[in-house]
């Protein structure tokens, strides 16, 4: 089987914005967590969490857009940063060899209740199928399909807050197969009033357990290790294996995935849960719970220092994953 290299990251949080601005953003201890401030539904206004306000998305848009869903913004750039980061000349890929997967937990929700607002309030007549066409899941992924030529195999994973491990399992398995050269992969996930108000409710905003939201992205370049070196770039590390394991018990799936992968030295927590082991470099402290971008999120991490690491999440509903990323420490 093929080795899988990472030779691009395209991290978007709320401590930084790009490869080296993330690290430092992290590494310096910045303040990614602070009062809703883009963001602010009705009696949520004393809500803390890690809104990307520095984000621009005209900043990394190749074609001007109409309209776009915040989702939307958060992986066209990553994408973007992830093929700049990885010094690729898109002009001489064979973009039938060159694919995308992307997970999110919750997509483009601003987009559809807007959609659905204006549907109940004036009928089919009076919406807008501009908005229609931003309020799916998957739309993102056809947005960067479309923007950058990726004609090889395109996957939406959307399984929770692992959807972002889901992603990046199947481009892993992808180039392992030798179905394609190169891969984006990773997460994306936006901050809306709607999914606001449903944490709220549903009580994890408050209390012992409550987490701090946040939104971002992470997306990997990932190659086959002969592309890679035939174009002689710089790697950042190499996926070494990918599992994900679903069970009732969240330290049961978290353990069944971290079987699958191997043992390695290292710890990075993605997310807030069950199970945290010590000496693990905890990144939610600083980004928030990013939901699907969060596993994304760690593997950019990941790749700063060297030796072994595991990113390992895992969510309420017991999903749990792992992924054994060997850093190159560059």
């Amino acid at each position: 089987m093929n080795e899988v290299l990472i030779t691009g990251l395209g991290p978007i949080s709320s401590v930084g914005i790009g490869r080296e601005d993330f690290f430092r953003g992290l590494t310096e201890g910045r303040a990614g967590v602070r009062p809703l401030e883009r963001v602010v539904p009705a009696g949520l206004e004393a809500v803390r969490a890690a809104e990307c306000l520095d984000f621009v998305v005209e900043d990394y848009l190749e074609s001007e857009k109409t309209y776009l869903d915040r989702a939307s913004e958060l992986a066209l750039a990553a994408c973007h940063l992830a093929l700049q980061d990885a010094r690729i000349e898109r002009s001489a890929l064979d973009q039938d060899r060159v694919g995308l997967s992307l997970g999110t937990a919750y997509g483009c929700l601003a987009s559809m209740l807007a959609h659905t607002r204006r549907l109940n309030k004036k009928g089919a007549r009076f919406t807008s199928p501009v908005v229609f066409q931003h309020s799916y899941a998957n739309t993102p992924t056809s947005l960067c399909a479309i923007e950058y030529d990726v004609r090889g195999p395109a996957s939406t994973c959307s399984d929770g807050w692992i959807s972002g491990a889901t992603a990046i399992q199947y481009a892993f398995d992808v180039l392992r197969d030798g179905r394609a050269d190169v891969m984006l992969a990773g997460g994306f996930e936006a901050l809306s009033v709607p999914l606001l108000q449903a944490l709220q409710a549903s009580g994890m905003l408050e209390g012992t357990e409550a987490i701090i939201p946040g939104e971002g992205a992470g997306v990997l370049l990932l190659e086959t290790e002969q592309h890679a070196r035939a174009r002689g770039v710089q790697v950042l590390g190499a996926l070494q294996a990918c599992e994900v394991a679903w069970d009732p018990n969240p330290i049961e799936a978290v353990e069944r995935a971290r079987r699958a992968a191997g043992e390695v030295a290292r710890i990075i927590a993605c997310t807030d849960g069950p199970g945290k082991e010590q000496g693990a470099i905890e990144t939610t402290a600083r980004l928030g719970q990013t939901f699907g971008a969060s596993v994304g999120l760690g593997v950019c991490w990941a790749c700063h220092g060297g030796g072994s690491s595991h990113v390992v999440a895992w969510d309420q509903e017991g999903g749990g994953c792992c992924l054994a990323v060997q850093a190159s420490g560059k």
